[in-house]
């Protein structure tokens, strides 16, 4: 009976000595996820096919060609039905305003020409009315008599052309004297004061053909010699006398 008891002994001692030399069991599951091989029984494990399949590495994402570029920004450009629409009748009505501001323009451009054709021809009438109003107007000196006691001169005149003389005209006239003696103008005054000149009798209308007197109310007496006497209508009408003393 003793040698049994120490054979036992014996395999018992044998028998952690296999389990010390085995060491810590590991899980073949945990190898196969991590997909690297077990030592000892690991092997075997996924001979066996007890271990969780080998899974395939992680592959990185492929860049996108060219060709797949093209055709993602070629799709990404066409408009949508509604895009399309609302881009036409932009530029329909893009359209609409330049021609309104054309019609505009051309509209003011055409009233600035026709007002200056107006004003072209406003103007051409009063020129040539002014023109005609001269040409029908005419005055002649008959007669100019001096008087060294006022000093003053009498003045003839007669109205020789196809128009009356309205007072007005009659009034607006500047008379002008140029001699050695004394030169200068003479406006109207009903007075006679020096300086001055008035009508003879009362002032009215002078018909073709009639003659009327004036008066020069001088400042000065006049020497003797040559004397101009210078008649200036409103109008631009200008007659001129030359007498002698």
């Amino acid at each position: 009976m003793a040698p049994r008891a120490a054979d036992h002994v014996a395999g018992e001692g044998r028998g952690r000595q296999g389990v010390a030399e085995e060491g810590p069991r590991v899980d073949n599951r945990d190898r196969a996820d991590t997909g690297s091989p077990s030592p000892g029984r690991g092997t075997e494990g996924r001979g066996s096919g007890r271990g969780r399949p080998a899974q395939p590495p992680l592959r990185e994402p492929e860049e996108p060609s060219d060709r797949d570029t093209g055709a993602v920004a070629r799709q990404a450009a066409l408009p949508l039905p509604g895009q399309e629409v609302r881009a036409v009748g932009s530029s329909i009505i893009s359209e609409g305003l330049v021609l309104i501001a054309a019609v505009i323009a051309a509209t003011s451009m055409a009233m600035a020409v026709i007002s200056n054709l107006n004003q072209l021809q406003e103007l051409q009438t009063s020129v040539v009315r002014d023109l005609r109003d001269r040409a029908m107007t005419n005055l002649a000196v008959v007669a100019v008599l001096y008087e060294p006691s006022g000093p003053e001169l009498r003045v003839y005149l007669k109205n020789v052309g196809t128009r009356a003389l309205t007072p007005s005209d009659i009034q607006g006239m500047t008379v002008m004297l140029v001699s050695s003696s004394w030169s200068g103008a003479l406006r109207y005054s009903a007075d006679g004061s020096p300086g001055t000149w008035s009508v003879s009798g009362s002032l009215k209308t002078v018909l073709r053909g009639d003659t009327f007197l004036i008066r020069l109310h001088l400042p000065t007496s006049l020497g003797r010699g040559e004397h101009v006497l210078r008649l200036v209508l409103p109008n631009g009408s200008v007659f001129e006398d030359v007498f002698s003393l």
